[in-house]
């Protein structure tokens, strides 16, 4: 700070390090009260300002990179999230479409089967074997591969189905002893 006289007369208080008074009192042979920094100082002091202010600046420099990365990450995301809303958008649109086909469907065969009932003349129609229904292959055709009519692979009645010569004991494993076979220790 300026000393008292220096700053009722707005002079520059300078002082040099091996002086306790600035040059204006010891110029006017005054007692001097600064505790200004000595001039000698203040080149260093400047050099340590100028290493701040570049070393500030770097600062500022990474925190507006980061803010720039942050903004595009957000854009990034925001991008993502918006997609993702229209994904399970089409989806259930898909879902909506592929039910009210199930249903078309379902009710064009129940009103083939009922003219085919009268042209028949009959209240049940006869089963002609194990074939798949009509159903299954169009399903099949929309995209529904995991459809398996099982009457067409284990037979029309449930209870013709045999899984009993599945049981433990009764392996249909020719010469296998419990499912697995002699010479073979991974089963039948």
């Amino acid at each position: 700070m300026p000393c008292s006289s220096c700053k009722a007369r707005g002079h520059s208080c300078r002082m040099i390090s091996s002086n306790s008074r600035c040059s204006e009192c010891v110029r006017r042979g005054r007692k001097c009260d600064a505790t200004s920094v000595p001039i000698t100082n203040l080149g260093r002091l400047n050099q340590e300002k100028k290493k701040l202010e570049l070393q500030e600046s770097e600062v500022e420099d990474d925190i507006l990179r980061v803010q720039q990365e942050i903004a595009r990450l957000q854009r990034e995301s925001s991008e993502k999230f918006n997609r993702l809303l229209r994904l399970r958008k089409q989806k259930r649109l898909l879902q909506s479409r592929s039910e009210a086909e199930a249903v078309r469907l379902d009710a064009e065969l129940s009103v083939e089967d009922a003219v085919e009932r009268d042209r028949l003349g009959v209240d049940e129609l006869p089963f002609d074997g194990p074939s798949e229904s009509g159903l299954v292959p169009e399903l099949r055709s929309l995209g529904h591969v995991d459809v398996v009519d099982w009457s067409s692979v284990l037979g029309a009645d449930p209870q013709d189905w045999v899984f009993a010569d599945l049981a433990p004991g009764n392996d249909p494993t020719p010469g296998s002893i419990d499912g697995v076979v002699p010479g073979n220790s991974g089963g039948g």
